[in-house]
């Protein structure tokens, strides 16, 4: 089927990771069974952060809402991946709403402090 990777795929992908990543996040990550897995989801969350965007083209309410939405959840699974030293932290899309992205960029510098801090008192 032409453009079910950027489509359907692409839909199935973000529900295989807000699922999974948190289920992962829980249980103990030195288990061979787990890593392989988390690794993979975490390599792939980058792309559906770049990729999502695409499939709400239109500017009204309903779409921004629910791609904002999208979008954060994703971002907040990278954020707890990258303390978890399995991704570093990607830049805030710009197409997420402002009330959202602030709360990203605050939690990015609280990441930021907080390993300066561990760094002083090591």
């Amino acid at each position: 089927m032409d453009g079910w990777e950027y489509g359907g795929q692409l839909l199935i992908d973000y529900i295989n990771t807000t699922t999974e990543v948190p289920l992962l996040l829980k249980e103990d990550l030195t288990t061979r069974q787990i890593q392989p897995r988390l690794t993979q989801l975490a390599n792939d969350l980058p792309r559906l952060l770049r990729l999502l965007p695409a499939l709400f083209p239109g500017e009204g309410v309903q779409s921004v809402a629910c791609l904002s939405d999208m979008l954060s959840a994703l971002h907040h699974l990278a954020g707890q991946l990258s303390l978890g030293g399995l991704m570093t932290r990607p830049a805030v899309s710009d197409s997420m709403v402002d009330v959202d992205r602030l709360h990203l960029l605050q939690g990015s510098a609280f990441d930021a402090f907080s390993a300066a801090l561990e760094g002083v008192t090591a």
